[in-house]
């Protein structure tokens, strides 16, 4: 059994196909079954997620005979926008008035007394 979820951007009601296109970029051609077009109608252009039998025949192509199909409601946090803001804006929000270099990256209270506890830390299970 295959899973995959992405856009229905293509339906063809004859022959029963319909296209989906993942977040990755493959585009999966898919036939579903007769019972699951009045579905399929209903979430042409949103994503959605489907399971049936499929295969990749290439990086960017798979076919898929599709037994199950939901649709997936995303919800967008506030952190996200459509309008799209210019970089010199988000940076002027932030104080951000220069390239900072890495140095604004590096922790100023670390010392050789630190690695081990930091080390085990990682090691530990």
């Amino acid at each position: 059994m295959t899973t995959i979820s992405g856009r229905l951007h293509l339906l063809d009601l004859e022959p029963d196909r319909l296209g989906i296109r993942t977040a990755a970029g493959v585009e999966w051609s898919c036939k579903y079954p007769e019972p699951l077009e009045e579905r399929v109608k209903a979430m042409l252009d949103r994503i959605v997620w489907v399971e049936g039998t499929g295969t990749l025949t290439s990086p960017l192509r798979g076919t898929m005979t599709i037994e199950r199909i939901e649709p997936v409601d995303l919800e967008q946090s506030s952190l996200f926008t459509i309008e799209q803001i210019d970089e010199w804006v988000l940076a002027s929000r932030e104080g951000i008035s220069a390239p900072q270099g890495l140095s604004s990256l590096a922790v100023t209270d670390w010392d050789d007394a630190s690695d081990d506890p930091y080390l085990a830390a990682l090691l530990e299970k």
